[in-house]
């Protein structure tokens, strides 16, 4: 196999603002913001963000339950999606929701239906609440300090994190890098590193790709289901539309997906860690994630 060529995300420069070892801007939201769409079956769905007086993120699963606080031990590796769960109650494609942390939303208490409004990316949700959002100081950042490293595995491939001292001591300043590397029968093997802290538009730029349709013959299928109402045709990328482009989108989709456990590792904070994936999936993130108990 030829070997991936490594890069950064194709962003033009003069358009992000590397932070510098900087902590991440904290957002708290203002007020409630209720988001209403279709699930991913088509079906009536709502989410809503609302503020809520703790660091970390919560979920009310039901009205009848107190809050949850949610970390990668309430998540489950689905087909195609993670799931949180807790006493019986589901949120589905949470990955899309829990990523937007990373752009710096904290103090937030989520209830949703089951499946929430299906967008295909995170940057759709993001649009939905910026408007609502005040800075608030900033997310600390959290060391890894009880393992050097941690490895989880899915059916393809894996996830390996190791802890921020992993970086030569002159580097040694907070920060999250992550390697994905992708590889498609019939596209190019590709590899892509990201590092954060960044400016919140190369974040956007990052959460705005969509799931890629895999295998190709989904292609199809999509197509026919669209005719009998299915609405989301359009918020995937498809090879047959995107051509060589696919893979790059694909790429940058992964690493929403991976930022969305990520963002979890530690329930307080955001962790400063080296991550690879070499062809990994959300088995091997959240198994990754949860050798590490805080």
């Amino acid at each position: 196999m030829k070997n991936p060529e490594e890069k950064e995300l194709f962003l033009d420069e003069e358009e992000v603002v590397v932070l510098d070892a900087s902590p991440i801007p904290k957002k708290l939201l203002r007020n409630s913001v209720a988001i209403n769409g279709r699930d991913f079956w088509g079906r009536g769905a709502e989410i809503k963000f609302s503020p809520y007086a703790a660091s970390g993120w919560y979920w009310q699963a039901k009205k009848s339950q107190r809050p949850i606080k949610i970390s990668a031990q309430i998540m489950r590796a689905q087909f195609r999606r993670i799931r949180l769960e807790f006493a019986g109650s589901v949120l589905e494609t949470f990955e899309h929701v829990g990523s937007l942390r990373w752009l710096g939303l904290e103090g937030v208490l989520i209830e949703s239906t089951p499946w929430p409004p299906h967008f295909g990316s995170p940057l759709e949700l993001w649009d939905w609440l910026k408007g609502a959002l005040i800075p608030s100081g900033y997310i600390e950042w959290k060391e890894l300090h009880d393992r050097s490293s941690s490895l989880g595995f899915s059916a393809d491939g894996y996830t390996v994190i190791n802890a921020n001292r992993s970086f030569p001591d002159a580097e040694r300043e907070a920060r999250l890098q992550v390697n994905v590397f992708c590889d498609y029968p019939g596209l190019k093997p590709e590899q892509l590193v990201f590092e954060l802290p960044r400016d919140d538009r190369a974040l956007e730029k990052v959460f705005e790709a969509y799931v890629i349709g895999w295998p190709r013959w989904t292609y199809w299928a999509s197509k026919l289901a669209t005719f009998l109402g299915w609405p989301h045709h359009g918020r995937v990328m498809w090879i047959q539309e995107h051509g060589k482009a696919t893979l790059n989108l694909a790429l940058k989709h992964r690493l929403a997906d991976i930022l969305g456990v990520l963002a979890f590792a530690h329930p307080d904070g955001l962790i400063a860690a080296r991550v690879f994936s070499n062809k990994g999936g959300h088995k091997s993130d959240i198994n990754a994630v949860n050798v590490y108990k805080f």
